[in-house]
């Protein structure tokens, strides 16, 4: 093993991690008995590389599948990667899942004694902890009855002390806190941040979001078992619950629905197609442009101006120098994970809501930006679950600003199950200047017909980031309007950063929505009074097609969202009274057993 920097707690250098997947019971016997290849290789994580220094507290988030919990059990040593390294410098505590480190038939204080032991505490040290984890479970008789007749929250809180009880360095957390009730997580959390404190670092994987901007400094965002994002936890999280929301959208919304079937929504911005020295090619589905099946590509190469031809890498590439080179869009697209598929590697291709569409290709350092045609040729073999749809690869048409189909030149058996695909296409090379025009009038026709423009706080007439309680306040949301709305609404909300809802309110509900709207406008939210106490606030806000509690709620239709975009804090005014989330003064009534009435006021605390 090399040797770390002092600082370093964890290194992962390139590591990965495939699982065979068999399509029958009887492809396993036989391979087992006959020898020979008879399955699929998934790679659950390809060629992670991030280091962990002390002090870091990092979250790591991804939608279901995306290798958050295979990554933690590489760390800690409960799987073995299938190449790279994995450098640990400190002693770590994990806990993965409730069900190893309990033993279901034993009490819950013999649990605490054997995983003491088990976790190298000595013989004298074993009862002072086991009356702090007893302490801290707050399970009073129930700890000298058997695991199995605990409820799941009450597993939670004895696995929770138990992995916790003896300061760990290192300290792994996977989604395990989920199944405790409010006062119990706010209480780990507690303790965590303690940990963290006196230990090394901090993996944290969870889909509560809230729970690892409380906890973490540093956010990684796995997809498709790759690192997609790796920054700041504010940073990171607000575009992970941007485009979470984004996809809730396009699936439960009837009005996104129906755009995103008519073609008119892209996905996220994660393409510049009129970039001056990029083409951009993508597979789509033959029918709809919408993937009804799972494909696997492979082999793919370009040819330009009958040029030698490049190979298309299946993994990331980063663009960082001008050379000739064909690469995928991986980030935001309809590619999806590695698979080693009937005996070639290749990349899965499948519908995924709210993505650019299809499976890009882009070529760099080949489109200079002057009249005439670029002559592609695109190659590459498929294969697919069910073999009901084929493949159909386009271009981007910059002058056109449209995607355009490639002409095909041969479409044959290549090994068995596999398709050979031959395209060829003469793509426009556009002026800059011709770009430039293109690009203004495609951005300008694919933007909603609404959008924020901004948030800010305005207190006496500026804009601010911190005011004292009581203080009259306003929030103004700018919206740009694109094309007209028949009715639109503005919805703000506020949390309080440890993730306390604080604040929702329709602009609708005050006056039933903004109608046949044609021009931007500001939507001014009035606290007057100011009733939120001292803390730090986070202000998001949405805007949808009308309100309506009856008929339209949740909104239909939303045209543009923000999330945590801005922040402001509220300060004391009295550094001796502190009030709780609302700071107001309210009327109280004295009432006499006689019947006798004396009106007063007094301070209260909701």
């Amino acid at each position: 093993m090399a040797v770390m920097g002092t600082d370093v707690a964890i290194r992962i250098d390139e590591v990965s991690k495939a699982y065979r997947v068999y399509r029958r019971m009887s492809d396993l016997l036989r391979e087992g008995v006959l020898g020979g290849e008879r399955h699929d290789l998934f790679w659950a994580l390809r060629n992670i590389s991030f280091t962990v220094r002390e002090g870091e507290r990092i979250g790591i988030v991804g939608s279901n599948g995306a290798g958050k919990s295979t990554l933690l059990k590489l760390i800690t040593g409960n799987l073995t990667p299938t190449s790279g390294s994995i450098e640990v410098n400190g002693r770590i505590s994990a806990l993965l899942s409730l069900i190893p480190a309990l033993r279901k038939n034993e009490t819950g204080l013999e649990n605490i004694k054997l995983n003491l032991i088990m976790s190298g505490a000595s013989r004298k040290a074993v009862p002072a902890l086991v009356d702090e984890i007893v302490d801290f479970t707050e399970l009073s008789a129930f700890i000298y009855q058997p695991v199995r007749t605990y409820s799941s929250g009450m597993q939670a809180r004895l696995a929770f002390a138990v992995a916790t009880a003896v300061t760990p360095e290192i300290l792994i957390v996977d989604e395990v806190l989920g199944t405790g009730d409010a006062y119990f997580q706010r209480k780990a959390e507690t303790r965590m941040r303690e940990l963290c404190n006196r230990g090394k670092a901090l993996l944290f994987v969870s889909h509560a979001t809230q729970a690892i901007r409380n906890l973490c400094n540093r956010v990684l965002w796995l997809e498709n078992g790759e690192v997609r994002l790796d920054s700041t936890a504010d940073f990171v999280l607000n575009q992970y619950e941007e485009e979470a929301k984004r996809q809730q959208d396009l699936r439960t919304r009837s009005g996104n629905a129906a755009e995103r079937a008519g073609g008119a929504v892209t996905g996220g911005a994660t393409l510049d197609l009129f970039a001056p020295d990029r083409t951009h090619l993508r597979l789509v589905a033959s029918d709809s442009e919408r993937f009804h099946d799972t494909h696997y590509v492979c082999d793919l190469a370009v040819g330009v101006d009958d040029g030698a031809r490049l190979p298309v890498p299946l993994e990331m590439q980063a663009l960082d120098d001008d050379a000739p080179r064909a690469s995928l869009a991986l980030l935001g697209t309809e590619w999806g994970r590695l698979h080693h598929h009937r005996g070639r590697m290749c990349r899965e291709l499948s519908a995924k809501v709210g993505r650019v569409a299809g499976g890009i290709v882009v070529l760099s350092g080949m489109a200079a930006p002057v009249d005439g045609e670029l002559d592609v040729e695109l190659q590459f073999d498929s294969d697919s679950e069910r073999r009901e749809e084929a493949l159909v690869p386009q271009y981007f048409d910059a002058r056109a600003r449209e995607w355009r189909t490639m002409t095909a030149v041969d479409v044959r058996d290549a090994e068995a199950h596999w398709l050979r695909h031959t395209y060829r296409a003469r793509v426009p090379r556009v002026a800059a200047a011709e770009l430039v025009e293109s690009r203004e009038h495609y951005e300008r026709e694919s933007k909603p017909a609404a959008q924020i423009g901004g948030i800010s706080v305005i207190c006496g007439g500026e804009q601010v980031g911190a005011l004292v309680e009581g203080t009259p306040f306003e929030v103004s949301v700018a919206v740009t309007v694109n094309a007209p709305v028949a009715l639109l609404d503005v919805c703000l909300k506020i949390t309080r950063a440890d993730g306390v809802y604080v604040f929702w309110q329709s602009s609708g509900m005050d006056d039933g929505g903004y109608r046949d709207v044609t021009r931007g406008f500001s939507a001014v939210f009035r606290f007057d009074p100011n009733v939120f106490g001292p803390g730090r606030y986070q202000v998001s806000a949405t805007l949808g097609n009308g309100w309506d509690l009856a008929g339209n709620y949740p909104h239909s239709r939303i045209y543009d969202r923000k999330i945590n975009v801005m922040e402001f804090d509220v300060r004391r005014r009295n550094p001796e009274l502190e009030f709780g989330v609302v700071h107001m003064i309210v009327p109280v009534e004295r009432r006499d057993e006689g019947g006798a009435q004396d009106a007063g006021t007094a301070g209260m605390t909701s």
